[in-house]
């Protein structure tokens, strides 16, 4: 199986004052000449959208794999991937207390390297970790109403088990459904059937691979994050991101075989735990289910 690695560069701050400030980030990247003499920081991944800030050759960046960029009621995703999203800019960025520098710039004009070096990775937070991710796309689900529907609809679940979803929707808030997490524990026709349609993953508004399916039978268990990009796999605990409209996919196989080990769940940024053992238990307001 081809994994995918994540490179874990996560300088958040130095302890003196003059110390530059980096976002947590992929990876790295600098700028190119253009034919401008400068490339625009935007707002979203798509020309016209406002510009942040003018980057200079030679620029240092932090950059993420974030696919999508909330705007008001609706999302503008890196369809086309023509863009790379900037997390922090070393040059405008050294300045304690100050927001940093995060947009999108078009990825010809960069050349991807690893970080260190003049970029300042931390000797104790730089190294690379992996993580085995089997999937990754972009998905806009149907709204939880409409996802009733479909589900009255099918004679193979009982009324008792749909009301029993709904009482969970209603206790877990309005996030609850575009937040998931599924341990699917082996590879089964009727159950993966059934975990895609419990869960509104067919017949999805929209869906769009990143990466092509790559779980495999000697992979699983296998755990599905919608409403979240996992980060990084650090001393027994999972560290994602909240992000709206991403599906990533990986494989607990070398981590936690037999679901035994109370691997725990983590919001990468700050130190809310969602899911205290994701083999039996996550927080009221995401839509768990072990399958």
């Amino acid at each position: 199986m081809t994994r995918t690695t994540i490179a874990a560069a996560m300088l958040l701050a130095l302890t003196t004052p003059s110390s530059p400030i980096w976002a947590y980030a992929d990876g790295c990247a600098v700028v190119l000449k253009t034919p401008d003499g400068f490339l625009n920081l935007r707002e979203a991944p798509v020309m016209g959208s406002k510009v942040i800030a003018r980057l200079k050759p030679g620029d240092k960046l932090s950059i993420s794999g974030q696919m999508c960029e909330d705007r008001g009621t609706r999302s503008i995703c890196n369809e086309s991937m023509d863009w790379t999203r900037v997390d922090s800019v070393e040059r405008l960025d050294g300045k304690p207390g100050k927001p940093l520098h995060k947009g999108w710039v078009g990825k010809k004009f960069l050349r991807f390297e690893e970080c260190g070096g003049s970029t300042a990775i931390s000797p104790a937070m730089g190294a690379e970790e992996k993580i085995a991710l089997c999937h990754a796309g972009l998905i806009k689900l149907r709204s939880f109403a409409e996802h009733i529907k479909v589900l009255r609809g099918f004679t193979r679940y009982e009324p008792n088990e749909i009301d029993q979803l709904i009482q969970r929707q209603r206790k877990g808030g309005p996030e609850f459904f575009s937040s998931q997490i599924v341990v699917q524990e082996e590879l089964t026709g009727s159950g993966t059937f059934d975990l895609h349609i419990i869960h509104g993953l067919s017949g999805t508004k929209y869906y769009r691979n990143v990466t092509a399916w790559d779980c495999q039978r000697a992979d699983f268990p296998i755990v599905y994050f919608i409403g979240f990009r996992v980060r990084k796999i650090e001393n027994g605990t999972i560290f994602v991101s909240r992000e709206k409209d991403i599906i990533n996919v990986i494989s607990l196989k070398a981590l936690d075989p037999g679901l035994d080990k109370h691997i725990k769940v983590q919001l990468f940024e700050g130190t809310k735990v969602l899911c205290p053992d994701i083999a039996t238990e996550c927080d009221q307001g995401i839509f768990y289910s072990r399958e």
